[in-house]
């Protein structure tokens, strides 16, 4: 397991993307390899192009315990694909995120979870039905993982902790942006009784194009 100021550092380098990561990861087996690497033994491994290796020299002119301990300051966590306490389940998913950044405790690896997704502008009986739906799942056992969106998602998540359930909420922002703002009591609980989950850095506000990403962690 890499240093945590090393895979933060590599996280943050916004011209690569996760699938390059994940391949130099197989050719240097840790963020900090990479870290320490001269620019030839990143041209031999064929994987990456110039102005992504320019991308990881200037990188490395950054202070790499500064974000750290800003997220220190912040109540933010980040794991890493390296760390074993990544969720086991995103590890075969796609496009997997090399770093995720969180507030409270993570799903736990061999809990039944289930996604609940839906419309925004539902009807009271949409909303209704899908609190019930996360209260019973809660109550079972089975935790509830959605996007905290208006609707029916919100509707399901506050039905888990109604029952005293596990709910994380995915979002297509930074762990620190309560999105939509309307939301801000249940954001508050989610952090203090499952968790608030996001593969943008804080500080990054929603966007559309970051949804479809979002959705397809949930």
């Amino acid at each position: 397991m890499s240093d945590r100021r090393y895979t933060l550092w590599f996280n943050r380098i916004e011209a690569i993307s996760n699938m390059v990561r994940v391949k130099l990861l197989d050719e240097f087996e840790s963020a900090e390899a990479i870290y320490r690497a001269d620019r030839s033994a990143l041209r031999r491994t064929a994987i990456l192009k110039y102005s992504e290796i320019e991308a990881i020299e200037a990188a490395r002119e950054q202070d790499i315990d500064h974000t750290r301990e800003d997220l220190k300051e912040m109540g933010i966590s980040f794991v890493s694909i390296e760390d074993k306490e990544y969720p086991g389940l995103l590890r075969n998913i796609y496009d997997k995120p090399y770093g995720l950044y969180y507030i409270g405790t993570l799903p736990p690896d061999g809990r039944k979870m289930t996604a609940s997704v839906g419309a925004r502008q539902c009807s009271s009986y949409g909303y209704s039905t899908a609190h019930e739906i996360g209260y019973l799942m809660a109550k079972t056992g089975c935790g509830i993982i959605s996007g905290m969106a208006r609707g029916i998602d919100s509707a399901a998540q506050k039905g888990a902790l109604t029952g005293n359930g596990y709910t994380c909420a995915i979002l297509g922002c930074g762990v620190d942006v309560c999105y939509p703002p309307e939301n801000r009591e249940l954001y508050q609980e989610i952090k203090k009784r499952g968790c608030i989950l996001s593969e943008f850095a804080p500080g990054c506000p929603p966007d559309s194009k970051h949804f479809p990403r979002r959705n397809r962690l949930i």
